[in-house]
């Protein structure tokens, strides 16, 4: 589009203008893109169900439903906590070792895996 469009007029002194004007606007179009296929909830869960066997995370696509693993035993996650430092983030820490961040999830979902995580704690720690 910025190849072939003129500008306002044929004059250089004018004609850059709108050849900037229509570059900013396709390069906030690209940007909010970007956004939205990064941080809008493209490839990220839409709901987390637990249970007495495990979580499972719901994708509103059923090609990301395809592509993810839904289902996560409790009898494979070591804990949930947060990292230290300056980029701090939740994380889910498998018993093999492996940890799993979870940016994905929102607020409502990550409170709810924390609260079940931390019931399953007590309990275990109760011995019973």
């Amino acid at each position: 589009l910025l190849a072939f469009y003129p500008g306002l007029s044929p004059r250089t002194y004018s004609g850059y203008y709108g050849v900037g004007f229509v570059g900013s606007v396709v390069l906030m179009l690209d940007a909010t893109i970007v956004y939205m296929v990064l941080f809008g909830g493209v490839g990220h869960p839409s709901f987390v169900a637990t249970d007495d066997t495990g979580f499972h995370m719901w994708y509103e696509s059923p090609y990301d439903r395809h592509l993810n693993d839904t289902l996560f035993p409790w009898d494979e996650v070591q804990d949930i906590r947060m990292t230290s430092g300056k980029g701090a983030h939740w994380f889910l820490q498998w018993t093999t070792g492996e940890k799993t961040n979870l940016y994905m999830l929102n607020g409502r979902s990550l409170r709810l895996l924390q609260g079940e995580w931390a019931k399953r704690r007590m309990v275990g720690s109760q011995g019973g």
